[in-house]
């Protein structure tokens, strides 16, 4: 299970003390600014679809299909 808490600055960095305490907890270290500001990743996806024959019609067609 993932679990998303958002801490008060004034006592986020006990809290995730405590966490590293816990044998069942894993930490991922994600910053909001870093997602923003990272350009690395979103050049990840460039020429994913390249190659690929799709257009708006057939996604639609995809996307509501009954």
């Amino acid at each position: 299970m993932v679990l998303q808490l958002e801490v008060e600055d004034s006592y986020a960095n006990k809290f995730v003390d405590f966490l590293k305490t816990l044998t069942y907890v894993r930490l991922k270290n994600e910053n909001k600014t870093d997602r923003l500001t990272d350009k690395s990743d979103f050049l990840e996806f460039s020429g994913l679809w390249k190659d690929r024959d799709i257009n708006l019609e057939h996604l639609r067609e995809k996307a509501w299909k009954k």
